[in-house]
């Protein structure tokens, strides 16, 4: 029991703070609209993941292997970072935020999760294996595994989102306008690492 703790810690906590899309979308929509807004798009997991663990576990499995279906899920989350990266670079001065979307964040965190292949990918190929595993051995164990997995994953994000929040009112528009701009590059770069991904499975 104890090793299925360490696991679900250690991958929770590399997956919460590695780079990736929504990272960038976490840092973006703190800097943009406030702490709240970065919280809200760091849940995105709790969304998008139960429907990739149940397809992973019962559907994608054995269709993993084809290309064309990866190829098309790499070349949908490359089109979306790079409405998302136009989207940041476009967006107004913060001062100028009137009216933020409820909404948008979550929602944009979401769709950016459900297209990235890196979740599938992970679920795929490390998480439900492990997954069955463990339940051979306890039913409980998989329960625990996504406990810990997910407190660390969603709780290491939440921390740079309220961290940002607090250091971030030190910087000036103009400054947040270009850390967010830089963000937007990120995304950019993504995108075309996605695209390059799908070129290569699809052609």
């Amino acid at each position: 029991m104890f090793s299925i703790i360490v696991t679900g810690t250690f991958l929770g906590f590399s997956a919460g703070l590695s780079p990736g899309p929504l990272m960038t979308i976490v840092i973006a929509k703190t800097l943009q609209h406030g702490t709240r807004e970065g919280i809200k798009a760091s849940f995105a997991p709790l969304i998008t993941d139960a429907p990739i663990i149940v397809a992973t576990l019962l559907f994608l499995k054995p269709v993993a292997h084809l290309d064309p279906i990866m190829g098309m899920l790499a070349l949908g989350g490359a089109a979306l970072l790079f409405y998302l990266g136009h989207e940041n670079w476009t967006a107004p001065l913060p001062g100028q935020i009137q009216n933020v979307n409820a909404g948008s964040s979550i929602r944009q965190a979401v769709l950016v999760n459900i297209f990235s292949p890196n979740p599938w990918l992970f679920w795929l190929t490390v998480g439900a294996p492990i997954l069955h595993e463990e339940w051979a051995k306890h039913p409980a164990y998989p329960f625990l595994f996504l406990i810990f997995f997910y407190a660390l994953l969603l709780g290491s994000k939440t921390v740079i989102a309220c961290s940002l929040g607090i250091y971030g009112h030190f910087l000036k528009d103009k400054q947040r306008i270009l850390v967010i701009r830089f963000l937007s590059c990120i995304l950019f770069i993504y995108a075309f690492i996605l695209l390059w991904k799908a070129w290569g499975l699809l052609f």
